[in-house]
Protein backbone atom coordinates (compact mmCIF):
# COMPACT_ATOMS: atom_id res chain seq x y z
CA UNK A 1 0.00 0.00 0.00
CA UNK A 2 1.00 3.63 -0.22
CA UNK A 3 0.20 6.72 1.82
CA UNK A 4 -1.06 9.76 -0.10
CA UNK A 5 -2.35 12.93 1.58
CA UNK A 6 -2.57 11.12 4.92
CA UNK A 7 -4.69 8.27 3.52
CA UNK A 8 -3.59 4.72 2.79
CA UNK A 9 -4.24 3.17 -0.60
CA UNK A 10 -3.53 -0.34 -1.84
CA UNK A 11 -1.43 -0.62 -4.98
CA UNK A 12 -2.77 -2.56 -7.95
CA UNK A 13 -0.25 -5.33 -7.35
CA UNK A 14 -1.43 -5.74 -3.76
CA UNK A 15 -5.06 -5.86 -4.84
CA UNK A 16 -4.24 -8.48 -7.48
CA UNK A 17 -2.49 -10.64 -4.86
CA UNK A 18 -5.49 -10.37 -2.52
CA UNK A 19 -7.88 -11.36 -5.31
CA UNK A 20 -5.82 -14.35 -6.42
CA UNK A 21 -5.37 -15.58 -2.86
CA UNK A 22 -9.15 -15.24 -2.41
CA UNK A 23 -8.65 -13.17 0.74
CA UNK A 24 -11.29 -10.72 -0.44
CA UNK A 25 -14.54 -11.10 -2.32
CA UNK A 26 -14.03 -11.31 -6.08
CA UNK A 27 -17.53 -11.29 -7.54
CA UNK A 28 -18.26 -9.25 -10.66
CA UNK A 29 -20.30 -6.65 -8.75
CA UNK A 30 -17.56 -6.22 -6.14
CA UNK A 31 -14.88 -5.77 -8.80
CA UNK A 32 -17.07 -3.23 -10.63
CA UNK A 33 -17.53 -1.27 -7.40
CA UNK A 34 -13.80 -1.39 -6.70
CA UNK A 35 -13.06 -0.11 -10.21
CA UNK A 36 -15.52 2.77 -9.85
CA UNK A 37 -13.96 3.82 -6.54
CA UNK A 38 -10.48 3.69 -8.03
CA UNK A 39 -11.56 5.90 -10.94
CA UNK A 40 -13.06 8.36 -8.45
CA UNK A 41 -9.77 8.57 -6.55
CA UNK A 42 -7.89 9.21 -9.79
CA UNK A 43 -10.26 12.04 -10.71
CA UNK A 44 -9.87 13.60 -7.25
CA UNK A 45 -6.09 13.38 -7.51
CA UNK A 46 -6.17 15.15 -10.88
CA UNK A 47 -8.34 17.89 -9.38
CA UNK A 48 -5.84 18.58 -6.56
CA UNK A 49 -2.82 18.82 -8.88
Amino acid sequence: YSKIYGQYFYTLGSIRKLLFSQSVENTESYLQSLTQKAKGYVEKARYFK
